[in-house]
């Protein structure tokens, strides 16, 4: 288990000397997570369980992504296992959208640059509406400009691999397309090209940083739908980290997204 945790901190470590300022802020709890689940861990272990029933238990219903991300590197290292999206798209050409039963902090944090958007999964529909639950791996998402949307955990496990899917997270309620003609596909990519131009021409009005004066601004957001201008320093609060407001009838199937930016993609799929 002291390995398991030795790897873990080095893992956060290194992840957060390979981020820009304003996203390593984020992961500064899971340090602090880490020092507080070591004597809790061990006393579970010297009471008899298992190290992997250990840290499951320790770490049940978690209440923030990034107590379940602190799961996974402590799981990973029992298992001496190190799992990245990278690896898992060795050999696969094209822009990727990264479909997982699983999504943690750490995971968008490392994603390579051909994932262009994400279709996560929850294991049920009060999951939509609960905070915490993807809240910092939204927020990374969204800061990278990468569409993230939640459906549900059975929808999820029936998109094929290398399956065409589009992802359209421009409204509060997210549509998701697993099998899109090929007007669909068009007029997705036209958006795409829309909502780039329109972005560019926001971020030239957006005003410039106040570092001459010495002054860092963080922004104050009410949901992650919120569009957060370049120019600041960091995110100061969020008042709502998810909702749930469920799709038309008459709109394709269709989830609450734990939103991020509004874009589309359409782009064969990966899963981890």
């Amino acid at each position: 288990m002291r390995r398991a945790m030795s790897w873990a901190a080095h893992d956060v470590e290194e992840l957060r000397r390979q981020l820009p300022p304003l996203e390593v802020e984020l992961f500064e709890p899971e340090v602090a997570i880490l020092n507080e689940l070591a004597a809790v861990l061990d006393a579970r272990i010297e009471a008899g369980l298992r190290a992997e029933d250990a840290v499951e238990e320790a770490t049940s219903g978690a209440p923030t992504d990034l107590l379940v991300d602190v799961r996974a590197r402590l799981l990973d290292g029992l298992a001496f296992d190190q799992r990245s999206v990278e690896r898992l798209l060795d050999g696969q050409e094209g822009d990727r959208i990264l479909v997982t039963e699983s999504l943690t902090p750490s995971v968008v944090a490392a994603l390579p640059a051909r994932v262009v958007g994400i279709l996560a999964a929850v294991s049920d529909e009060a999951a939509l509406s609960r905070t915490g639950q993807t809240s910092h791996a939204a927020i990374l998402a969204r800061g990278r400009d990468i569409p993230l949307a939640l459906a549900g955990l059975d929808y999820v496990r029936a998109v094929i691999d290398d399956a065409l899917v589009v992802i359209d997270t421009t409204e509060a309620t997210a549509r998701i397309w697993t099998a899109p003609d090929a007007v669909l596909v068009e007029g997705a990519r036209c958006r795409l090209r829309e909502w780039a131009h329109g972005r560019a021409e926001t971020e030239e009005l957006v005003a410039a940083p106040l570092s001459h004066l010495g002054l860092e601004v963080h922004v104050n957001i009410n949901s992650l739908r919120d569009y957060i201008p370049r120019s600041a320093d960091g995110i100061g609060l969020v008042r709502e980290p998810s909702s749930s407001s469920p799709g038309a009838a008459s709109r394709p199937r269709s989830w609450s997204r734990s939103g991020t930016c509004s874009l589309w993609s359409a782009e064969p799929k990966a899963r981890p």
